[in-house]
């Protein structure tokens, strides 16, 4: 029997791994680029052509909540009716009333002292949601309290002590890494690189930056120390800078599995945001530098054609985002001296995951006052969102 559960579905999948249920496919659709919820084959399995959904033989269901608690009876953890009403009980609770209460703006201001109030009452003598143990209805409500810290960045929970330690419990803080980005940021080459090499656990969390101004927010600043974009975080794991980002996940997925490959990755890596950077983007450093840089970068691409020998690899996504920003920012700089470095630039463009990330348009400029600040800007110029 074939199942498959498709979209991101975090909640789920958090209970997938807790439960132990290894026969679940898990299958990402892309629904922003290639919109494959919308296609014909999965209105089938959800009709209202959203994810998750789960398919189990003959059997579709949408709508997490219900996805959990058929997961929860199919492992054999809600085996009572008393057990399975229980779970649907904190699965409808966390679906609407707290939802509702955490991020709904006109339920926020009554609903949210009272829910949270009850529940850090109910959390005051027991450990999980149920008196028993880590269940199903923790997998609901803590999935919602811990979407808060992405997106209200800047809601206190501090007057509810035994809510905050319930999310901080690993049974409940099940949930994926999470890249935060921008748009026109250089989280688009952690994001070509995520695609790459098919790392598929990672969330991308996009903050709005402009108006709201989410990179400012103190509990950001827990993430990022220096309030740029991108920031990576993993369990208590944080880290700043795209380049530091792209070598955890290369050794995190294996592709450096050795002290030598881990320097070499890192030589490159510095090598584009210091030395190719520069010579680009700073015009006092131009003139000579470019030479330099492209020069030495035309003697490597001579025989291969990628940065290291054995092929494409995450030095490539480092130092190959820099050159593709080149046409778009830098239209009058003149790269044809250095044929193996335009033919290089070409591979890369042509790959399909650059297509989806460095290389997809800016969007629309959006209407603003004569004095904001451009949509997009060259990478030196906008190392504020680095």
């Amino acid at each position: 029997m074939q199942q498959s559960l498709r979209g991101c579905g975090a909640q789920a999948i958090g209970y997938l791994l807790e439960a132990g249920i290894g026969d679940i496919q898990v299958v990402n659709l892309d629904v922003r680029a290639k919109k494959e919820n919308r296609t014909e084959g999965f209105r089938k399995i959800s009709p209202f052509q959203k994810v998750p959904a789960l398919e189990d033989g003959d059997m579709t269901l949408f709508e997490s909540g219900a996805i959990l608690l058929y997961l929860g009876e199919r492992c054999g953890q809600l085996s009572t009716p008393t057990a399975r009403a229980r779970a649907a009980a904190w699965v409808l609770f966390a679906a609407t009333t707290l939802a509702q209460a955490l991020l709904d703006d006109k339920h926020r201001a009554q609903g949210l002292p009272d829910v949270m109030g009850c529940l850090e009452m109910v959390l005051a003598s027991q450990v999980f949601v149920e008196p028993g143990a880590f269940s199903v209805g923790d997998v609901a409500v803590g999935s919602i309290l811990m979407y808060v810290p992405r997106s209200m960045l800047d809601l206190d929970f501090s007057p509810y002590p035994n809510v905050v330690k319930y999310m901080a419990r690993p049974s409940v803080n099940c949930q994926a890494a999470k890249l935060y980005t921008a748009t026109g940021s250089r989280g688009a080459i952690v994001e070509w690189y995520l695609l790459e090499a098919g790392i598929k656990d990672v969330e991308i969390v996009n903050l709005e930056m402009r108006e709201k101004r989410e990179h400012k927010t103190e509990a950001f600043r827990q993430i990022n120390p220096f309030n740029k974009v991108p920031a990576f975080e993993e369990g208590d794991l944080k880290l700043f800078e795209s380049g530091a980002i792209l070598l955890y996940l290369a050794e995190r997925c294996g592709q450096l599995s050795t002290p030598a490959a881990r320097a070499r990755a890192a030589a490159w890596v510095l090598l584009s945001n210091t030395g190719l950077t520069n010579s680009l983007f700073v015009d006092k450093f131009r003139e000579k530098g470019l030479p330099d840089v492209m020069g030495s970068l035309e003697r490597v691409l001579e025989g291969q054609e990628y940065m290291e020998p054995g092929g494409f690899s995450v030095s490539d996504v480092a130092v190959g985002a820099i050159l593709m920003y080149v046409p778009r920012f830098l239209p009058d700089v003149d790269l044809s001296p250095f044929p193996n470095v335009v033919k290089y630039v070409g591979r890369l463009s042509a790959r399909p995951a650059a297509k989806a990330t460095v290389c997809a348009p800016p969007p629309p400029p959006t209407a603003t006052p004569a004095a904001a600040p451009p949509a997009a800007a060259p990478p030196a110029a906008a190392a504020e969102n680095k």
